[in-house]
């Protein structure tokens, strides 16, 4: 195989791999205009599914080469009743991504998925802390993709989860469902896709509303919603047109289309897989179109945050020098005169003043401003406001760990000067032993005020 940088072809071949049939369409690059649009159902049951899938999937290569169809990449979305995905629990584990993969093989294990030899498992790129999605591709499914390809004289540029596709039609927020007569694929998530369920029709009757409605229902009883929040509904008829949502329960999903030509289920992948380096994808980023462009600039990024954490430091520790001296050079602070109160109405009163001003202390925005951002791999481990003070100001003292050095430097940068935050300075840094790693505990003192 050439490692030349991928280009963009003129037209690409876009695949909808369901449960039971294969939706397919030519698609022009330049004009998004649609051409050879058609749907090859799986053979009758008695072959095992991926066998069927590759019958399939070499009808439409047939079709296609017979229509005199030119296409220069083909790009599929899956779906889920095909795959196994799990959700993962936050662990230091998905620091290192050797132990990541071994964490997400023992929990598709656990969830009963068989892991063949060869299946390709992808982990998406959820913030540090957070949970993930493992999905695993089976082998002979991508095996029938690439022949395909082959078949048209072309490779694989994208392979995507449909739930992943569906999530991003969309555009997050809310659970959203698809319900055809072969399967239904239920997504959720708040600010990102989170748990993957689906059902696939039983031999005896197509899959309805009904049975959507229970697979709803159960969900509500692991997660429920707040009071008043719909899930949002494709609902595709036997020839693949949207059903017109009516139900109280449920919302119609509204798709920004960019014609009425295609089945919905393309246009839902085109727009699914214009977002690159989606970390999902069964090919590698070297394969994709522009991934070596990608990767190049990545590693400058790098190589440019080693550098600026260096400056960095050398600025701190001269900081740090700097007001030593400065106060090593000042006088003695005069003691202030004896106050004329006993001891334990001293007391009373200190505790009654610092109260005060730790009820003063506006905790929802500074919590808020504190709060890292999505790429910088820090967690908040606790925050002392005993250094409150008066006048609508104060210092507080914030321990926190990051993942790397790097990612320390980052979030004192982040928080530094952020409102109501003021002046951030670290006081103390140490290296803690993590799961596959090191990380960094330190001690933040923040000025704050109104």
């Amino acid at each position: 195989m050439s490692r030349a940088e991928p280009r963009r072809p003129a037209a690409s071949l876009v695949l909808v791999v369901q449960a039971h049939q294969v939706t397919f369409g030519v698609r022009d690059v330049r004009s998004g205009g649609w051409a050879q649009l058609g749907g090859e159902p799986m053979p009758p049951a008695g072959l095992p599914r991926l066998v069927n899938l590759g019958t399939a999937l070499a009808a439409v290569a047939q079709r296609l080469r017979e229509g005199g169809a030119a296409v220069g990449e083909v790009r599929a979305v899956v779906s889920d009743t095909w795959l196994a995905t799990v959700a993962i629990p936050w662990a230091h584990e998905l620091l290192q991504t050797r132990q990541a993969f071994a964490y997400a093989t023992q929990l598709m294990d656990e969830a009963g998925f068989e892991d063949a030899a060869g299946d390709a498992m992808r982990i998406d790129d959820a913030p540090y802390g957070l949970p993930r999605i493992a999905v695993s591709y089976p082998r002979a499914l991508l095996a029938a993709l690439d022949a395909c390809a082959q078949a048209m004289s072309c490779r694989v540029t994208s392979v995507l989860p449909l739930s992943q596709a569906l999530w991003r039609a969309g555009r997050g927020g809310r659970p959203v469902a698809l319900r055809t007569d072969d399967e239904v694929i239920l997504v959720t998530g708040t600010t990102r896709l989170e748990a993957v369920t689906t059902r696939m029709r039983p031999d005896d009757r197509p899959l309805d509303r009904t049975d959507l409605d229970r697979l709803w229902a159960r969900q509500m009883l692991r997660a429920p919603l707040e009071a008043g929040t719909k899930p949002r509904l494709l609902d595709l008829g036997p020839a693949g047109h949207v059903v017109p949502v009516l139900s109280g329960s449920w919302e119609p999903l509204l798709l920004v289309r960019d014609g009425v030509e295609a089945p919905v289920l393309l246009d839902v992948t085109v727009q699914a897989q214009r977002q690159r380096g989606d970390a999902l994808d069964a090919v590698p980023a070297s394969l994709r179109p522009g991934g070596a462009a990608v990767a190049v600039l990545a590693t400058l990024a790098a190589f440019a945050m080693v550098l600026a954490w260096s400056a960095w430091q050398s600025q701190q520790e001269a900081m740090q020098l700097a007001r030593q001296a400065e106060q090593r050079s000042r006088p003695p602070a005069p003691r202030p005169a004896p106050r004329t109160l006993d001891k334990e109405k001293l007391l009373r009163q200190q505790a009654i003043d610092a109260a005060a001003q730790q009820l003063d202390a506006p905790f929802h925005a500074l919590l808020k401003a504190l709060q890292p951002a999505r790429d910088i791999q820090v967690a908040v481990l606790g925050v002392d406001f005993t250094a409150a003070g008066g006048n609508g100001s104060g210092r507080m003292v914030l321990m926190a760990e990051a993942a790397s050095a790097l990612d320390m430097t980052r979030y004192v940068s982040f928080i530094d000067g952020r409102r109501p935050l003021g002046e951030a300075y670290m006081t103390h840094h140490e290296q803690v032993p993590v799961a596959g790693g090191t990380g960094y505990r330190f001690t933040l003192e923040v000025a704050w005020s109104k």
